[in-house]
């Protein structure tokens, strides 16, 4: 539905003075039509194990054109639809998309992020106890980037708007001999009633923390909510950077607006001035094409060499991967699950082939012995050939690639492309805790690793190589604790080169492309005991 503001609380204010339905409604469709086509593309590649979350952006723009389409069946325009399409939220949610596609991995659109304030009462309740759960807030932000490591908030907000919102709150500009430095919380380029620096976020909801309303200008206060939200995530071990991309404010045109820039930039976030140009995705013949580089990656960024831990050793040797299979009452539900899974999304051409071709595959001593217990133990004839053909335990090690990968398929619906490259290279390193980072020592403290997890663990952050895995708990309960690690010096205030010494030269954490759901071996029934 059309409104005077945006989300943001931001009026729309475009330049002309008369704006025709007709144009807007054919704008809105042109922009509803795209997000079809990449959501459409999305799907198209949805058996890599990931698409990105467009539906609240689509919503909003299909509300959207249902309201012009509302108000261009009025055979006339009065003074008040004229007010109406002058409001439209259109500019804004075509910012955002126009935005989105000058960037890569797409994740989400108008994604809430929380955090807690352990220290703020919740007075909601006359139960003593039940006040003193800590408080949930949230930060709302227009566009996750990235695969989720950048955070972009679109803002249509015009500078006579910022400058009447900066009245409005009763700031004043320090002037051109202020400093504009983030100094203990307090934004000394502004300032507040009678000219006090402003309070910070924290002091605010020390000061008031039952109270929403405060004399920050909006776009400061989001920065700060954003800045708080990114401290509660992490990906690939760092927190998330923020984006603001400011479509109607030139800087260096207003002091004012200006020292808002810089107490933004002072929270960490980045800022862009001017609009996202839109470009033409509607009339190329591909469906995916054109937004090849929006759909979110499955995996982090590979390396060239690949460590594979245990149960993707045994997802490349099950006949589930390999052979159409039918679900029986007498197997285990999860295999039953698996067969479904399979059957919907092979994993093998869809996720593994793509990214195993062309680079070396390594695995640990330890997951390699265990694979071999439970190939031996449960294992088929087939599954018992392919983990021979994997390790280079069978014929095939003599053989030309093209006769090996060959081999690899005979009894497999799915051919393996070239430059797979067979057998897998067993390293037999023994990585010592003292060769990692500090906190490997209270990963492993903290999380219940096995012999196989420990070394297949270790070997890849060792040698800086991706390993692969479907076992998402022991990798989350890893990441958990590494990022527990990272916060505790964050809040010692511990500088960059006294963290990059104590990492080695190596990254935080072992780097884990958690692949899904593996296959396991087809084994024994339930039937059979």
């Amino acid at each position: 539905m059309p409104s005077d503001t945006d989300h943001h609380g931001q009026q729309n204010s475009p330049s002309q003075d008369e704006i025709s339905a007709d144009a807007l409604l054919n704008k809105c469709r042109t922009l509803l039509k795209e997000l079809d086509k990449f959501e459409a593309a999305c799907l198209a590649v949805r058996g890599h194990g990931t698409t990105s979350d467009i539906r609240p952006l689509r919503n909003a723009v299909a509300s959207e054109l249902k309201s012009l389409e509302r108000l261009s069946s009025k055979p006339s325009v009065s003074p008040r639809t004229a007010h109406t399409l002058r409001s439209s939220n259109l500019p804004f949610l075509s910012a955002v998309w126009n935005t989105a596609k000058q960037h890569t991995a797409i994740v989400a659109f108008q994604k809430r992020f929380y955090w807690e304030y352990p220290w703020a009462p919740v007075r909601t309740s006359r139960n003593p106890a039940a006040n003193r759960k800590p408080r949930k807030k949230s930060a709302l932000t227009d566009i996750v980037a990235s695969n989720g490591s950048l955070w972009i908030k679109v803002s249509t907000i015009s500078e006579s708007r910022l400058l009447f919102q900066l009245a409005k709150a009763g700031w004043d500009s320090g002037g051109e001999d202020s400093d504009s430095d983030w100094d203990g919380g307090k934004v000394n380029g502004l300032a507040g009633p009678d000219g006090m620096p402003a309070l910070s976020l924290s002091e605010k909801e020390d000061a008031d923390s039952d109270s929403d309303s405060d004399d920050r200008v909006e776009l400061l206060k989001i920065a700060e909510d954003l800045q708080r939200a990114a401290k509660a995530v992490r990906v690939r071990y760092a927190q998330p950077k923020i984006l603001f991309v400011l479509t109607k404010v030139q800087e260096g045109s207003n002091p004012a607006v200006d020292a808002i820039l810089e107490s933004i930039r002072a929270t960490g976030a980045s800022i862009h001035c001017g609009p996202f140009e839109s470009t033409n995705s509607t009339n190329l013949a591909s469906p995916t094409a054109p937004f090849e580089a929006l759909i979110p990656s499955p995996h982090p960024p590979l390396t060239d060499t690949l460590n594979l831990d245990c149960t993707i050793l045994l997802a490349l040797a099950s006949d589930l991967s390999h052979q159409p299979q039918t679900p029986e009452p007498a197997q285990y539900a999860s295999i039953q699950r698996q067969i479904a899974l399979e059957a919907a999304t092979p994993l093998l051409p869809t996720a593994l082939y793509p990214a195993f071709v062309g680079r070396e595959l390594v695995t640990a001593p330890a997951a390699v012995k265990r694979m071999r217990e439970i190939v031996a133990q449960i294992g088929t004839p087939g599954e018992k050939a392919r983990a021979a053909v994997l390790l280079g335990e069978s014929d095939s090690v003599g053989l030309s690639e093209e006769e090996r990968l060959r081999d690899w398929t005979r009894t497999s619906m799915h051919p393996a492309p070239p430059g797979l490259r067979l057998p897998v290279r067993v390293v037999d390193e023994d990585v010592k805790m003292e060769e990692l980072p500090p906190v490997a020592a209270r990963v492993d403290a903290e999380v219940d690793l096995s012999e196989v997890n420990r070394g297949t663990l270790w070997l890849g952050w060792k040698n800086g190589w991706l390993t692969v895995s479907s076992n998402r708990v022991v990798v989350k309960g890893v990441e958990r604790v590494i990022g527990a690690w990272l916060d505790e010096l964050d809040e010692k205030g511990g500088g960059e080169e006294e963290v990059k010494v104590g990492l080695k030269g190596l990254s935080p954490g072992p780097e884990v492309w958690i692949c899904g759901v593996a296959r396991s071996l087809i084994g024994k029934d339930s039937g059979r005991g």
